[in-house]
């Protein structure tokens, strides 16, 4: 066991060192990674290992470390195991930049500009805190992890003093950091199952000595009641941290296994019985159920495999998909999970297995050379062997003709035989991606020479498709044969006619995309990276339409249907998903995390910026999708907030260079202007379009006129001013401020009220559209509701994190707030929460109401800007009893197949069913 491990980035390695060498000075045992990493050793399992091992894990934050995919990893596996979490900033990183699990405790600065012996104390101070807590958590999880490593043998329980001490700190653990996990309590309660059917043999025995025992009987019953006591309060606390457990598991992209444990955790409250409907964890389980259910996108996940999928092909009825695996095998599968055949065969990594069109065929490839046929019951009908691996393999239309893609820059025409009918060289790189079109009559290829190439079957080329800058891994007609789609190892796809003509660039992924294929209408197109992504992309648009996430590199992807697909990862899962459908779009034009989003008063033109120092013009067209109309790059500094006016026709940015920025509609810059403040964190166009307002880090809110001269200057908030906001008759302004509060004055700059109530920096503010109420949202997580005259009307506390933006409906009947927990909410009036609008990855910074009340627009660290379309958001919450029983049936061919299952929780809905609780009595 150590005390510490320390989550660095390379690059704050000089900082790892200074840090390492004051904890070993203190005497504190620190992980890092440097000295704990055997020669030779899987490093990654020696880091899973440390955290595992460990009290606490410091995050030394900075820049590097929110980029950095191994440093994230680390958190995430930190959280899976709820470890206690110490965030440190070594350099400037912003709150809304860092993962909610870290951004809402308490940050100690190690920063160059802060005492470091001061900051080190501090930390010291942070170790030290609940540390017998900690250390007994890091020496539970240790048993708990191993009696589940040995398939949970009665012979790894605790016993005697061991189990009485691991009560003692399970029932003494609620409201400490860290919870206990899942695992832990499960350990624990598993134990004590065990010694009551220990005791109840006991009492057995006792009974045959009842008259000579009689008075041991009374002492017996006193113990049972204290027994039975500290057995509901072990249950009572097992079944919250199952809860709370389940979203840190959702959290690690492993959605079916947390919305498991929370429908368990559910499921278990109706078994119990006695924890009634006012007990604070009836309602936060329900609570955390709801939000998962209304998260989760992962539908079913296939697991046999014993080394990384390389691919997978859905057969063409939909009806089977096949996988393809490093571990030399293909296995058939049934949509609902179920493993029809593993076919053995191959000596090397198989790289593809593809159902002839009639589905009764297989034919694979692999690096041992080799193409096999198969039926698809497993049999193999014939082996072709040739002298270099085969990346990739197809069936004609007839299903009597092989195409095969070859390391040795060819493709070879074959029969079923292995009799060869063509073959020809392309250019001098590996050919990577072979397919036939629609009618048999063509062949596409991708190459490692970054070009695609059309073929006829006689081996002329008819056209290349050239544009690529890295290698093409896949190259795909679509369904009626009109068009080609290419992915490539230059993190993009694209999209072809014929012709060779370039239609749209895909972008978005951040790192080689290896698959792509269309859905059977050819109106979507999925594809699969090394970013660890599935992606659907809509082909008449070219705009994203839904991400999904594996946990290593996705490998390939493919359609069942128009809504749902299927994708495989080096992470050796196959997961099927279901596609968002028609709730929200996503626009993705952003490489950096959004900062702010806007509307035009006439809702033709919405804007957004980001980190990525651009401006992102968005137009409405008659199919009411949004696609990119301009792109503006801000000259210096970041744009950190944007206004339109009516029409759309002015821009007005407000820059971290501390300049405001006049744009019209056609990017041309009107004008630069100095707004006297280091930096600009809010800019606002009054509703006549007449007036601008600005605030920024120098507390002061300043008013402009349309053409950009100063006005008025309004003076009293002590920190930033975070937001500033017109009236909709445009004669007043409400500011919100890093100081705790939000405040209303007039145009002229007479402060009317001082809104005093939020127990953190206020980060947004809205008038309602009758100009009669204000809602503020801040960092204590809460969104108020206030009158004109200061009064508190409302409060709002369902968020789980900071709230960065609020906002009114047109028609002022309902309110939308979005937060560092990733989410939007939609609120009553009266703080009944409507819905939680769940999709973005990360924080939501900004949200705006589309003028028609329909839409809502937000925008996220995730890069994404998603308009939702509210007409299709039911507002009112599914009874916990139908919210339970829509769980099991999301998890219902996952609980009946996945090998990885527990066969105690196979049974977990279908005892529901029938009313029968987990120790067999009835529920009715």
């Amino acid at each position: 066991m150590t005390d510490v491990f320390l989550s660095y980035c390379r690059r704050n390695k000089e900082f790892a060192i200074k840090l390492h060498h004051y904890l070993i000075q203190s005497g504190k045992t620190v992980w890092v990674d440097w000295n704990d990493i055997p020669p030779n050793a899987d490093w990654r399992l020696e880091i899973e290992e440390g955290i595992q091992k460990t009290h606490t894990v410091i995050f030394a934050l900075s820049p590097e470390w929110l980029a950095s995919y191994e440093c994230n990893v680390e958190l995430d596996k930190a959280i899976a195991l709820n470890k206690r979490l110490l965030p440190i900033v070594c350099q400037d990183v912003q709150y809304k930049d860092v993962s909610p699990a870290l951004a809402a405790l308490n940050w100690i600065f190690f920063r160059d500009t802060d005492d470091f012996e001061t900051a080190y104390q501090a930390l010291i101070t942070a170790l030290d805190t609940d540390l017998d807590h900690v250390k007994y958590h890091t020496k539970l999880l240790a048993r708990s992890l191993e009696w589940d490593k040995r398939d949970r043998d009665p012979s790894f329980l605790l016993r005697g003093s061991l189990l009485a001490e691991a009560e003692t700190w399970l029932t003494t653990s609620q409201g400490k950091s860290p919870l206990p996990t899942q695992l832990q309590s499960e350990y624990v309660i598993t134990s004590c199952q065990k010694r009551s059917q220990h005791q109840n043999m006991t009492i057995i025995g006792a009974t045959v000595g009842f008259v000579i025992a009689c008075g041991l009987a009374v002492t017996a019953f006193a113990q049972y009641q204290v027994a039975e006591r500290q057995r509901r309060s072990v249950e009572e606390l097992q079944t919250a941290t199952l809860s709370e457990s389940a979203r840190a598991t959702f959290a690690t992209h492993d959605q079916l296994r947390g919305l498991l444990a929370s429908t368990k955790a559910n499921i278990r409250l109706a078994e119990l019985g006695w924890i009634t409907s006012d007990n604070p964890i009836y309602q936060s389980t329900e609570d955390n159920l709801r939000y998962l259910f209304q998260l989760v996108t992962e539908r079913n996940r296939m697991e046999g495999h014993i080394d990384l999928i390389t691919n997978l092909h859905v057969r063409p009825d939909g009806e089977m998909v096949s996988s393809t695996s490093a571990d030399n095998t293909i296995k058939l599968w049934r949509p609902d999970g179920s493993l029809v055949a593993t076919l053995e065969g191959h000596k090397g990594t198989v790289w593809t297995a593809i159902f002839s069109r009639d589905g009764q065929r297989l034919a694979s490839s692999s690096d041992d050379g080799t193409v096999k046929i198969w039926s698809v019951d497993g049999t193999l009908l014939n082996t072709l062997t040739y002298d270099a691996p085969l990346w990739s393999v197809d069936f004609n239309a007839a299903g009597d003709t092989l195409a095969i893609a070859s390391d040795d820059s060819t493709i070879r025409l074959v029969d079923l035989e292995g009799q060869e009918l063509r073959r020809w060289t392309v250019g001098q790189d590996k050919v990577f991606s072979i397919r036939f079109s629609p009618d048999g009559q063509q062949i596409i290829s991708g190459s490692g020479d970054k070009i695609a190439r059309l073929w006829s079957l006689e081996g002329d080329l008819l056209q290349t498709f050239d544009g690529h800058t890295g290698e093409i891994w896949a190259a795909r007609f679509s369904p009626d044969g009109q068009h080609i789609a290419t992915a490539s190892a230059d993190d993009t796809l694209r999209l072809w006619d014929m012709e060779g003509n370039l239609l749209r660039v895909l972008e978005g992924h951040t790192s080689g995309v290896i698959s792509a294929n269309f859905s059977p209408d050819g109106q979507r197109l999925v594809s699969a990276s090394a970013d660890h992504t599935v992606r659907v992309w809509s082909t008449a648009t070219g705009l994203l339409i839904d991400t999904f996430r594996h946990v290593d590199i996705a490998s390939g992807a493919a359609f069942f249907d128009r809504d749902t697909v299927v994708s495989g990862s080096y992470d050796k899962t196959l997961r099927v998903w279901n596609i968002a459908g028609e709730l929200h779009q996503d626009i993705q034009g952003h490489d950096r995390r959004v900062l702010s989003v806007a509307a035009s008063g006439d809702g033709k033109a919405i804007a957004s910026t980001s980190t990525d120092t651009t401006i992102q013009l968005w137009q409405r067209n008659h199919q009411n999708l949004f696609s990119r109309e301009l792109t503006i790059t801000q000259p210096q500094g970041i744009p950190n907030s944007v206004s339109l006016d009516a029409t759309g026709d002015l821009i007005v940015v407000g820059g971290s260079d501390g300049q405001l920025y006049l744009w019209n509609r056609q990017g041309e810059l009107l004008r630069t202007v100095n707004a006297y403040s280091q930096e600009v964190l809010s800019v606002h166009i009054s509703p006549d379009g007449q007036w601008i307002a600005s605030a920024g880090n120098d507390h002061i809110i300043r008013i402009w006129t349309r053409q950009g001269d100063l006005v008025q200057e309004l003076s009293g908030h002590l920190e930033d001013v975070r937001m500033v906001t017109f009236s909709p008759d445009s004669q007043y302004l409400a500011s919100a401020s890093s100081d705790n509060t939000a405040r209303l004055w007039t145009r002229e700059g007479e402060l009317l009220h001082t809104l005093a109530g939020h127990q953190a920096g206020v980060y947004s503010v809205s008038f309602s559209p009758d100009g009669q109420r204000l809602a503020s949202g801040s960092m204590d997580s809460t969104v108020i509701l206030w009158s004109m005259n200061g009064e508190l009307l409302e409060q709002f506390t369902a968020h789980r994190s900071g709230v960065t933006s609020v906002s009114f409906n047109p028609l002022g009947q309902t309110l939308a707030s979005g937060s560092f927990d990733n989410t939007v909410k939609l609120w009553s009036l009266d703080g009944t929460l409507l819905q939680t609008l769940e999709g973005h990855q990360q924080r939501v910074a900004a949200i705006a109401f589309h003028p028609d009340g329909d839409l809502l627009i937000s925008g996220a660290a995730d890069r994404i800007v998603k308009i939702w379309d509210l007409t299709a958001v039911p507002t009112t919450p599914l009874p916990r009893g139908e919210l339970i029983d829509q769980s099991c049936q999301w998890l219902s061919h996952y609980l009946r197949h996945n090998i990885h299952v527990l066969e105690s929780d196979r049974s977990l809905c279908s005892r529901r069913a029938h009313g029968v609780s987990a120790n067999g009595r009835s529920e009715d």
